[in-house]
């Protein structure tokens, strides 16, 4: 009772996202092994609200993502927040007989993402590495198409799994903000431009705010005007506007 775990510690500080693998299938053990620790995630009044598809088929993988990583895991599971069951299960339940709206949709997602966690420490436990690819969340439709998601299934995040190649395990992780910036103690910091820049400068390892600036306006281009998130934006409303066509 009360036993500490330092290596479990020790895994999740040094777990670092690894987009390209060598060609070695999964082993079924360590499958389930994953399967297991995704089924054994918290979740909200214990309803799981979320479905896992695992996606092997080449032309399916295409129509997820262009990115190389979904092509060269020999393991990839598709996260989908999932309200369809307990629709099923409420109908006819209650006097409202209300549709799930922008509280279950959270809930869900919540829970779908703590799962894909789950999943992700299995996997480094298992001496596998894995990646998140979140433009699942893009093109709505045509996401929930492949996958044949009907009404109150959306996916949410995308786990690409294997073993890494030799130069991605020797990479470095990636460098962190200091814990000051993120961890607040009784009320929340509000930090002024002039930290949150020295924040940025200091995680990057720039000499100067000038060598960051290049690097910022691509960055801040793409988060605020690419293509990605206005469409990732349209996809999320379209997907809430599908959660509320399910009725309990």
């Amino acid at each position: 009772m009360y036993e500490e775990h330092p290596n479990a510690l020790a895994l999740i500080k040094n777990r670092k996202s690894v987009r390209d693998f060598i060609e070695r299938d999964v082993e079924p053990e360590k499958r389930q092994a994953i399967y297991d620790a995704i089924l054994a995630a918290p979740t909200t009044e214990n309803m799981m609200m979320y479905s896992v598809i695992s996606v092997s088929d080449p032309e399916i993988r295409a129509k997820l993502s262009k990115q190389p990583a979904i092509r060269r895991a020999p393991m990839v599971l598709v996260f989908c927040a999932d309200y369809r069951r307990w629709s099923r299960i409420f109908d006819g339940m209650t006097e409202s007989n209300r549709r799930p709206q922008e509280g279950e949709y959270q809930l869900a997602v919540i829970d779908t993402v703590i799962a894909a966690e789950n999943a992700v420490l299995a996997a480094e436990t298992l001496g596998l590495s894995s990646v998140y690819l979140g433009d699942i969340m893009e093109h709505f439709e045509d996401r929930t198409a492949a996958l044949g998601c009907p009404a109150g299934v959306v996916p949410v995040v995308t786990l690409c799994i294997g073993y890494a190649t030799e130069q991605q395990l020797n990479r470095a992780p990636i460098r962190r903000y200091q814990q000051k910036y993120l961890i607040h103690e009784e009320v929340y910091q509000d930090f002024d431009r002039g930290e949150l820049m020295e924040m940025l400068r200091d995680r990057g390892q720039y000499e100067s705010m000038e060598q960051m600036q290049t690097w910022l306006a691509k960055f801040s281009a793409r988060c605020v005007e690419g293509k990605g998130s206005i469409e990732r934006t349209r996809s999320i409303r379209a997907a809430i506007d599908s959660w509320s066509k399910l009725s309990f």
